[in-house]
């Protein structure tokens, strides 16, 4: 199981990824740690827990940043649903 746990290159990060270390998610998904600390209190974003390390799971990641407010142009899948 490939866990991250560098901040890095966000952009690198965001292939073949199953897991992110919570200390990586601010990084690559563009939130800050408050952010993503209040989204998991709210039980909007579900985080793991292996003993002290608290992970989240890069579909459970995308799923959160799907249900942010868009701007500008309809994401695709929606412009699809719609036709």
């Amino acid at each position: 199981m490939q866990i991250i746990q560098q901040t890095g290159n966000p952009a690198a990060l965001l292939n073949n990824v199953i897991a992110y270390a919570i200390e990586a998610v601010p990084a690559v998904a563009g939130v800050t740690r408050t952010q993503v600390f209040e989204a998991i209190r709210a039980q909007k974003l579900t985080a793991r827990k292996n003993g002290r390390r608290t992970i989240i799971e890069a579909d459970e990641l995308r799923r959160w940043i799907a249900t942010f407010p868009t701007k500008g142009r309809a994401p695709e899948h929606h412009q699809e649903a719609a036709a």
